[in-house]
């Protein structure tokens, strides 16, 4: 589980963008035996203009979407205050690479603990929401001396939660609607709970009904 959810999974541009810029090929040569055999020739140099164009179309074949995202203004209205902590000023964003998403997002102190609280809209792109299907599946949990993950619903909705012993760490994450995620990182914490706290003080219900 990435340690902090991102427009473009960063793993799958380079993946595309190795595809895409890889050029070059072979000719044949002959040996002694008169047999041809392929000879490397030196691959030439990409263009960056036509290399962003076609990780764009790369990326848009791949993740299509089925509905355009929210603006980001509304879930920036979503993000919730957290009784005996600081919220900072919260913040969104939009793009769009043949692909549209929005997020939001706000960090909350309280002494040295802090929670990052983000809300995204996939807009229904696979490409973000399959990473997911694995840590959100029922029954999924997995443990060992370092802490734990497990899917864990929250308020009806799907859910996963992720505990490291020796960071203090937590993560909590909701996928509502089949299409937005909301995901709290708390760091330096004693549990889960002010995580899970926050991440349940967003209005899910009407978090569903945004389009």
């Amino acid at each position: 589980m990435p340690n902090r959810l991102r427009f473009v999974p960063l793993a799958l541009a380079c993946a595309v963008a190795i595809g895409v810029t890889s050029c070059g090929g072979s000719k044949p040569a002959t040996d002694a035996t008169g047999t041809s055999t392929p000879t490397p020739t030196p691959a030439a140099s990409p263009d960056p203009a036509k290399t962003m164009q076609q990780l764009g179309q790369a990326l848009q074949q791949a993740g299509k979407q089925t509905a355009p995202a929210v603006d980001f203004e509304n879930l920036v209205a979503l993000l919730p205050d957290l009784p005996g902590w600081t919220r900072s000023k919260p913040k969104g964003e939009q793009q769009n690479m043949g692909i549209t998403m929005s997020r939001a997002h706000a960090e909350y102190e309280k002494g040295e603990s802090s929670i990052e609280l983000e809300i995204v809209d996939s807009a229904l792109n696979q490409l973000v929401l399959t990473p997911l299907s694995m840590y959100l599946a029922s029954g999924f949990n997995e443990r060992s001396s370092d802490g734990y993950k497990k899917a864990s619903p929250l308020a009806g909705h799907p859910g996963f939660e992720s505990w490291e012993n020796d960071a203090k760490r937590a993560e909590v994450t909701v996928l509502v609607a089949n299409r937005f995620i909301v995901h709290g990182t708390g760091r330096s914490v004693e549990n889960s709970d002010p995580v899970k706290t926050l991440v349940q003080r967003v209005d899910l219900a009407k978090l569903a009904h945004l389009r």
